[in-house]
């Protein structure tokens, strides 16, 4: 139902503007959401009009996702990469924003201080599955694993082998 100024759907509109009260979105995740609730043409409409406004910016947004990624969750580059692809940012944005993040907040750096913390948490590895344990805790972070097995090397000499 087009209805309102400028032909946009008023439910609509209101509805993107609360989401993105709420946070931050990109436009294929927005569009996701409002094709809940109203017609395809409808949401595009919309949609055009946050753009227009600059209440939609997907480099920013990605940006600051990937930022936020590094800083409070200390994610990999691999885990924020898959997580801005799968609010539906293409590759060059994705691209984009991983740059920058690394630049302010270098993944080695993140790395250290991620073993650091584990190890505060559960103390220095003991054992092979000890070990393990912090390895898979630093993959699912989304740390490669050429990265991190150098940086678990030093643990090595005070590995319980039995």
């Amino acid at each position: 139902m087009n209805s309102g100024k400028g032909g946009l759907n008023p439910r609509l509109y209101n509805s993107a503007l609360k989401l993105l009260s709420i946070r931050a979105h990109g436009t294929e995740e927005l569009r996701r959401k409002l094709l809940n609730k109203g017609d395809a043409g409808d949401v595009e409409a919309v949609l055009a009009e946050l753009l227009r406004k600059k209440y939609l910016d997907d480099q920013e947004f990605a940006c600051q996702r990937a930022r936020s990624a590094c800083l409070h969750k200390r994610w990999g580059s691999l885990r924020i990469s898959q997580d801005l692809k799968n609010l539906g940012l293409d590759d060059r944005i994705v691209g984009l924003s991983l740059e920058k993040a690394l630049a302010e907040f270098p993944e080695e750096e993140r790395l250290a201080r991620v073993i650091s913390n584990y190890q505060k948490l559960y103390g220095r590895p003991t054992s092979i599955k000890d070990m393990k344990k912090l390895f898979d805790h630093c993959l699912r972070l989304g740390y490669a694993a050429e990265m991190v097995r150098p940086r678990l090397e030093s643990l090595f000499s005070s590995l319980s082998w039995d």
